[in-house]
């Protein structure tokens, strides 16, 4: 992301406007793919931990049986 707001910098010291409008956009939907990336990755372990603490509450029930 870094390079990608380094280039676009260049792009408009050097007054070439459509490559600052291209490499805007382009940072623009990198940001929201990442933001998504991020979404994701923290629904999938929330949906795996909800899982394991689960299987740790039936196990412990079931050991409360014994």
């Amino acid at each position: 992301m870094a390079n990608l707001r380094d280039r676009i910098a260049e792009a408009s010291l050097n007054g070439w406007l459509g490559e600052v409008e291209g490499r805007t956009t382009s940072f623009t939907a990198a940001t929201a793919k990442l933001a998504d990336l991020d979404r994701t990755r923290k629904r999938d372990f929330n949906s795996v931990y909800k899982q394991s603490d689960k299987c740790g509450q039936e196990y412990r029930a079931g050991r409360r049986r014994l």
